[in-house]
């Protein structure tokens, strides 16, 4: 649930295993998730997985699944209806995609990873 995440930044990071520019995002998004697994960190990540895209099969399988920081909150077996309507809320029309929530739950970032990546800095 995207509410156990209010009272911090989150990072949602919205991919696919078919995408290859998430894939070339992926040593930069395991970089940061490293550091913010710092017990005082005041950020967060999500890894969203695109519905129906099968196994990541470029990275070894722990890679996004297995961050510390981060957790997958759809999978194989969620109705596409609720990735239609989470995408759709979140205007997400691309992938990948990196959107910044603050801990209040508004919006406060969307767009490349190399800006999202100096904005969840700033916040740690």
């Amino acid at each position: 649930q995207l509410a156990d995440y209010r009272g911090h930044y989150t990072l949602l990071d919205f991919w696919a295993a078919w995408c290859e520019a998430c894939d070339e995002d992926r040593e930069q998004l395991e970089k940061l998730a490293n550091e913010l697994n710092d017990a005082g960190s005041k950020a967060r990540m999500l890894s969203i997985e695109n519905p129906g895209s099968g196994t990541y099969t470029r990275a070894p399988p722990s890679t996004r699944k297995s961050w510390r920081a981060a957790r997958v909150i759809y999978d194989d077996n969620t109705p596409s209806v609720e990735y239609e309507t989470l995408f759709q809320s979140l205007n997400v029309s691309a992938l990948p995609c990196y959107l910044i929530v603050d801990p209040d739950g508004k919006l406060v970032y969307q767009g490349p990873i190399k800006r999202a990546l100096e904005k969840m800095r700033e916040v740690r």
